[in-house]
């Protein structure tokens, strides 16, 4: 295994790059013909091969969805290797009593992940957290209950948004997230400011922070949208971020290694 830069969430030590699972439920957010690529290429053998690459790399954790394809290959990785791959879950807002991606589903999607042995679980953001974001009143419904239910299981909490507003607010409030999910990237794909205005609200708080969209879902070359985020979060916080095929990991283990000055 190769050096790699680190982190803290809690009592885990978390690599500063952390593998995305957008991919392997075929979200390019690109194209149709993109998504049924990477539906048929990431198959559940290729997606633990991808985990057995970035722990080459010095990469040890995943961020992923809480759902019956990555319940299973996280199982299939545990099978094969005696013990769990580091797991971030995203609460999936499909999975509960109520029709659709609905944000009153998301704790019947916590208790589900809770099962599977996660170390920590964000409530989702663009079809929950910022749905009851209320930036009027300076508030967000149920994420103070809904974190507290993770955390009745020994899991990390944390709060997951499109919106860097949701760091302040949450902060505000006294929520208390354990860590933070947000996007950023310099295009403003999926994000609710410039880079300058998501970046302040990272510095402002002392949890971790997971930066993630940093390449625009593919529309931003690695070596710009790397160097642009880690010069806006925290050298505590992390970079989430997609991957399909072995050089990517590769590549974007190098950038980090390169922005952090980690010799390996």
């Amino acid at each position: 295994m190769k050096n790699f830069p680190r982190s803290r969430i809690g009592e885990y030590e978390i690599s500063r790059l952390i593998i995305g699972g957008n991919p392997f439920g075929g979200g390019s957010h690109f194209s149709n013909a993109k998504n049924r690529w990477l539906r048929r290429l990431l198959t559940d053998d290729v997606i633990v091969a991808m985990f057995e690459k970035c722990e080459e790399e010095g990469i040890n954790t995943f961020l992923g969805r809480g759902d019956d394809q990555i319940f299973r290959v996280m199982n299939k990785f545990e099978e094969k290797h005696g013990r769990r791959f580091n797991w971030l879950v995203q609460t999936a807002p499909e999975r509960g009593p109520h029709g659709g991606r609905h944000p009153m589903n998301t704790p019947a999607s916590i208790r589900e992940i809770a099962q599977h042995k996660p170390i920590g679980i964000y409530i989702q953001g663009s079809s929950v957290t910022d749905q009851l974001l209320n930036l009027e009143e300076r508030k967000i419904e149920h994420v103070q209950e809904w974190l507290e239910l993770i955390r009745s299981y020994g899991i990390f909490a944390g709060v997951g948004s499109h919106n860097h507003r949701t760091i302040d607010i949450c902060e505000e409030r006294g929520y208390n997230p354990d860590f933070y999910m947000i996007t950023l990237n310099s295009l403003g794909l999926y994000c609710s400011g410039a880079p300058e205005s998501i970046s302040q609200s990272i510095k402002s708080t002392k949890k971790p922070v997971l930066a993630f969209k940093i390449m625009a879902a593919g529309r931003i070359p690695p070596d710009e949208a790397f160097k642009l985020a880690l010069n806006c979060i925290k050298d505590t916080d992390f970079i989430v971020v997609g991957m399909a095929f072995p050089e990517e990991i590769e590549e974007n283990a190098e950038l980090v290694r390169k922005f952090t000055r980690c010799e390996t």
